[in-house]
């Protein structure tokens, strides 16, 4: 099994991007949001993107693109453990990080934070610019 199985398997399931990263370009992630602080054996990490419709953006309204946050989110898990039932089944070991439930939760700045940061590990699979 290679990284090429892995992202055709990863579209299989549903995945618009798929993204792998060798584990070394994760030594510069915050502190305690490494993956490598998460599962110390890792040697990679996988990032994936699910497409949402460009229609359900800049409506007078939030509610159709809240819908289709919520399907994709849904949609986000399963190909998740998809993925990591594939490579478990070629005999390495494989450990989901969704977004949230929040690991950390900074109610005075209103804002969460996971297991990892999902922003360098997708940066760091080739998801995309780094930015907000």
């Amino acid at each position: 099994m290679n990284s090429n199985d892995i992202k055709k398997q990863a579209g299989k399931c549903g995945a618009t991007l798929c993204g792998i990263g060798p584990i070394d370009r994760f030594y510069n992630a915050p502190k305690g949001f490494s993956p490598l602080d998460l599962y110390p054996q890792a040697q990679s990490a996988i990032a994936f993107a699910k497409q949402i419709p460009k229609g359900s953006l800049n409506l007078s309204t939030s509610i159709p693109y809240a819908v289709c946050e919520e399907v994709a989110l849904h949609e986000s898990h399963r190909i998740a453990l998809e993925i990591a039932l594939f490579i478990e089944k070629n005999g390495y070991n494989a450990v989901i990080v969704p977004s949230e439930p929040y690991e950390y939760w900074d109610s005075k700045h209103t804002t969460g934070k996971g297991l990892v940061s999902l922003k360098h590990i997708a940066y760091q699979c080739g998801l995309g610019a780094w930015g907000k």
